[in-house]
């Protein structure tokens, strides 16, 4: 009988040890997740600025023609009538000249998709696609193509937080039809030109040999007194309007399943772009943001204002990238 006890003791000690075993390396594994990787057949040569996106409201409508209109100040592109590749001796921003490049390639082939949340609506179609095409022959050559989609969202879901985030996620989830997109400038009527040939400088900022992004953007670059809510995502994140990689269906697998859930279970769903930086800049994610955290590309292109005075010949004197303003009030 004592040798029976004995034995079952053993026995029951050794499975308490291979359980605590067990038990550590499950720990382990939560407490530090690896974080997947997705092989993909992105050619990093071939990275270019495929899309430029304007979300917005049906009520946003003339915000959205004022950007049009701003682009006659501001074009994106240099394309001369006759869509002759610039020359080596003509008139070129600087920005080219000194970094080598070759302008003529840039800012070409690029689709533009006036992104309404709302339901079809077949007269605001119209009146988008008017304003696009009232625009000087030589600024309408700059893209490709040029088509409105809407989002189809309605009551709760076209509010301000929850609405932006669902068109993000539905232009993120390939909602929209773009056809093979690689980076994808992202702009709200708000984010404004300040110097010529802005989509061709951020064509060049995405191309070889630039490191690969999933997203490419601005920290708040305005009054610091503008954010009440001084917590760490609100001052560190990178905002909405910014140039976002979806080649890559890594950035697809980081965002809805492995953020998302995180932020929506500790935090529920607020401002997308912050929520990004929620889970980045959270301590408990620390193994897994590390690894990604290249991914996330702070630039001088794109400069948030929101709710601040600036000098667009300050800012273009401190960078020769700066080309895009978003939110806030110009004082030259």
């Amino acid at each position: 009988y004592q040798r029976r006890v004995r034995g079952s003791l053993s026995l029951f000690l050794f499975y308490v040890t291979i359980l605590n075993v067990l038990h550590i390396f499950v720990l382990d594994v939560n407490m530090t997740p690896p974080y997947p990787s997705h092989q993909t057949e992105l050619h990093p040569k071939q990275a270019r600025l495929t899309n430029v996106v304007m979300p917005f409201h049906s009520r946003q409508l003339l915000g959205v023609i004022h950007n049009l209109e701003s682009w006659k100040h501001f074009p994106p592109c240099h394309l001369a009538e006759d869509d002759t590749p610039i020359q080596a001796n003509s008139t070129v921003d600087p920005f080219f000249l000194k970094h080598d490049l070759p302008a003529g390639l840039l800012g070409r082939n690029v689709t533009f998709t006036f992104f309404v949340s709302s339901e079809e609506d077949p007269e605001l179609e119209h009146r988008l696609m008017s304003a696009f095409h009232t625009l000087p022959s030589k600024i309408q050559k700059c893209f490709r193509e040029v088509n409105v989609r809407f989002c189809q969202l309605t009551g709760s879901d076209d509010g301000y937080f929850t609405g932006s985030r669902k068109m993000f996620e539905n232009m993120l989830n390939g909602g929209l039809d773009l056809i093979e997109p690689y980076y994808v400038l992202y702009i709200e009527p708000d984010c404004l030109p300040v110097r010529r040939n802005w989509m061709m400088i951020l064509d060049a900022i995405t191309r070889w040999p630039t490191s690969p992004f999933w997203i490419k953007g601005s920290i708040f670059r305005g009054n610091g007194q503008a954010i009440e809510d001084r917590q760490v995502h609100n001052l560190f994140h990178i905002n909405g309007n910014a140039i976002y990689n979806l080649a890559d269906p890594s950035f697809r697998h980081f965002y809805f399943d492995v953020m998302r859930p995180y932020v929506t279970k500790h935090y529920g769903d607020e401002a997308y772009d912050t929520d990004i930086f929620k889970f980045l800049l959270n301590l408990d994610n620390w193994d897994s943001a590390r690894q990604v955290a290249h991914k996330f590309q702070f630039t001088d292109a794109i400069q948030n204002m929101w709710h601040s005075e600036y000098s667009i010949t300050d800012l273009k004197g401190h960078s020769d990238e700066t080309v895009l303003v978003h939110s806030g009030t110009p004082n030259p």
